[in-house]
């Protein structure tokens, strides 16, 4: 026992958990008051640079270095390049076949995913057309959409 009357285990044990409280405050103020760094900005240059005036006196080698060092700092953006047009098959011939078997005298599962498949591809069908998705991707996703049936021949 100590001076104050409590079993030595016990003081041990109160400084203990005093010190793992103090550590464990410690840590959490120390992560609350991080700071988050902010990446510094880019500098973009401008393409606004302007030629000089260059003064009617000058010799005009020096009119030449000025424009080509100004034309050296800042250089125009390359024009944009143009998609050329896909010529791509349309899915037209297959969105007639699967509303073709939808009406058909297959089984009622075949005849219901030939339903949905035909909505499908009235709605891909522009897609494929303007070019924003190609022939091969429809088709996937029409034969996903007819899984476990029989897809028409046009739609391969």
């Amino acid at each position: 026992m100590d001076e104050s009357g409590e079993p030595r285990y016990k003081a041990r044990m109160k400084r203990s958990f005093s010190a793992l409280v103090l550590l464990v405050c410690g840590s959490l103020a120390l992560v609350a008051c991080k700071k988050s760094e902010e990446p510094a900005p880019v500098p973009v240059p401008t393409g606004s640079a302007a030629p000089t005036p260059v003064a009617n006196d000058a010799p005009p080698a020096s009119a030449a270095a000025a424009d080509t060092s100004a034309a050296a700092v800042v250089a125009p953006p390359p024009p944009p390049v143009a998609a050329a047009p896909v010529n791509a098959q349309p899915i037209d011939a297959c969105c007639s076949a699967l509303g073709a078997v939808s009406k058909s005298g297959r089984s009622a599962d075949t005849k219901s995913k030939a339903a949905l498949s035909a909505k499908i591809c009235s709605g891909i069908a522009p897609l494929v057309k303007s070019g924003k998705t190609t022939r091969a991707s429809a088709l996937t996703t029409i034969r996903s959409q007819m899984s476990g049936a029989e897809l028409p021949p046009e739609c391969r």
